[in-house]
């Protein structure tokens, strides 16, 4: 684990820090829940990547439940305590990493990862996939939302990460960089935006059944986004 790490150890310092950058303006363009977090139930559920936990403060109103929040951001985390105490819901916020969530084994009955998967090389997305099983109680629910390497605005990169792969000079195919804009400056935040045929087989593979998948927007009629929604039936692999 550690050798991965230190191979992604820039792209994920460099996210982490301009999430730390862009948390105050982050829930100007962030404030209404995704459509997919009214999928999750029981009474604790996880928000895995929160930001300013927008989604886990809904699904805490709408399903009476308790919600974790988790970023790996701290100012993130921090804006998303505020959240839970002004909407006076039930729930906490901690900075940790998907890859090693600080929880015991079956504890929660949902987890929602909404953008924040694709944060995360495949190899250290398959143990955030396997971490979720964990922690999940059996037939709990993952509710994933990536965005999808289809979107106009990645075309060049597609095409320059195609002809890397062909001759050899990247071993990562989908690997994108999108910056977010501010008056101080832009930050770089790094993605890794796989084809849905190549996340099904992690899924499943970290003790998941896929029970629907496709393609998603965020809050209008749009496949800017891949879903895949997931029921815990095995601790994986």
């Amino acid at each position: 684990m550690g050798s991965l790490y230190r191979k992604h150890y820039s792209d994920i310092i460099d996210t982490i820090e301009s999430y730390d950058e862009i948390a105050s303006s982050y829930r100007g363009l962030r404030r209404r829940p995704w459509k997919l977090a009214s999928l999750a139930r029981g009474k604790i559920i996880l928000d895995l990547g929160s930001g300013h936990c927008i989604n886990g403060v809904y699904t805490a109103r709408t399903r009476n439940s308790y919600i974790l929040c988790l970023d790996a951001s701290f100012r993130m985390a921090l804006y998303a305590s505020r959240e839970i105490s002004r909407a006076n819901v039930i729930g906490d916020c901690i900075v940790g990493d998907l890859t090693k969530l600080p929880l015991r084994d079956d504890s929660v009955d949902s987890i929602m990862a909404i953008a924040s998967l694709h944060h995360l090389p495949k190899p250290m997305l398959l143990y955030a996939l396997s971490e979720g099983s964990r922690v999940l109680r059996l037939g709990g629910l993952m509710i994933s939302a990536i965005w999808s390497w289809r979107q106009a605005r990645f075309l060049i990169q597609t095409f320059l990460n195609i002809l890397a792969s062909i001759f050899g000079v990247l071993s990562i195919r989908w690997r994108y960089i999108a910056y977010w804009r501010t008056r101080r400056g832009r930050y770089p935040r790094i993605y890794y935006l796989y084809p849905l045929k190549v996340l099904q087989p992690m899924f499943s593979r970290s003790g998941f059944r896929i029970l629907g998948s496709g393609y998603t927007g965020y809050l209008r009629n749009e496949s800017t986004n891949i879903y895949v929604v997931a029921a815990k039936h095995s601790r994986g692999s």
